[in-house]
């Protein structure tokens, strides 16, 4: 105590964590180099790597001691504990693996010295300091996520919207309830542990209808324990698409979709490419990178990406403008 004042509690000790199949192998490594890379607070960080082969978990650990990095060994038999063939998504997300559920079941891995987890997708990158999300202290029993962007076109007439509304009102949610992305999520260690085990008995006992494997089986679990965190902690691709790059500042990108800057130049994220392309020479990590897209398939997504922007200008203008608008008022409540 100095001047009869307490001192101020000192910062959480955070583990940040990755888990995924080899396919991802790359990607989390490059996304937990940009993070190490970008943020100014002291801080771990792990890879969870589900059946990785021997040789490649050796190269891929060899890799992550590059830039502080561990990778830790999981057996996909924690989480597969259902008939993988009854596993389905979405269309758009046909690219979802099983694997997804790997980030479920890490929670009893993560020793008791870390005080808190954060979670985050493969499919992520860092431009930005992200020390204010790491220190902020998550109450127990609480989640802190992202609202995702189909909250704020969720009740437009569209086929999309429909379907989407129909799924939360299977899974016991109202379409009022506010939607969550899951490929950014921050808990303290036993809540991780707890609404990881939660989400995957529900998905275990609903695989017919849990088409958003980790999104809907988590949404369905933590009703009324969330609490907003800033897009610019979890910046996806339909926020791109508003042009709300400026307005938000985004730290972490979250490469949403189909669509992955590692694979070659695709929209929206070509801007990302020569990050990846660089680091394809780097012996270490660029060793682990898995074939890029060949030319139709890039020409296909972008040409599927372009239709989308024509669209969302000529046909959802207003629906963009009130989505983006929507979106910018709900950062108020965002608590970091």
């Amino acid at each position: 105590m100095q001047n009869g004042l307490a001192a101020p509690p000192p910062a959480p000790r955070t583990l940040v964590i990755y888990a995924g199949d080899a396919s991802y192998a790359h990607p989390m490594l490059v996304s937990a180099r940009s993070l190490r890379a970008n943020a100014s607070a002291d801080f771990d960080i792990w890879i969870f790597a589900a059946d990785y082969p021997p040789e490649l978990l050796g190269r891929t650990a060899l890799a992550a001691e590059g830039f502080g990095a561990r990778v830790v060994p999981l057996s996909s038999a924690d989480y597969l504990r259902f008939d993988p063939t009854r596993f389905r998504t979405e269309p758009a997300f046909a690219h979802l693996k099983p694997a997804v559920l790997s980030r479920l079941v890490t929670g009893p891995h993560i020793p008791a010295a870390y005080d808190q987890v954060l979670y985050l997708d493969g499919d992520t990158h860092c431009v930005g300091d992200i020390a204010p999300l790491l220190r902020f202290r998550v109450p127990k029993g609480r989640l802190l996520g992202c609202p995702d962007s189909i909250n704020y076109y969720k009740h437009d007439a569209g086929p999309y919207a429909a379907r989407r509304r129909a799924l939360m009102g299977e899974w016991g949610l109202s379409v009022d309830d506010t939607w969550y992305n899951t490929g950014v999520l921050m808990a303290e260690r036993e809540t991780w542990s707890e609404r990881g085990a939660a989400a995957l008995a529900y998905f275990v006992e609903n695989v017919d209808i849990c088409r958003f494997p980790v999104d809907g089986s988590t949404n369905a679990t933590a009703r009324g324990l969330w609490l907003p965190i800033s897009c610019r902690w979890n910046f996806m691709a339909p926020m791109r698409l508003w042009g709300l790059d400026q307005a938000v500042k985004p730290a972490l990108y979250h490469f949403t979709g189909r669509e992955k800057p590692w694979l070659g130049r695709i929209a929206p994220w070509q801007d990302f490419w020569p990050r990846y392309a660089e680091l394809r020479a780097e012996a270490a990590i660029g060793a682990l990178a898995g074939p890029l897209a060949g030319s139709p398939e890039v020409a296909e997504m972008n040409w599927r990406r372009t239709l989308a922007r024509l669209k969302e200008h000529l046909l959802h203008r207003r629906r963009a403008e009130r989505s983006r608008a929507a979106l910018l008022e709900s950062e108020k409540a965002a608590v970091v």
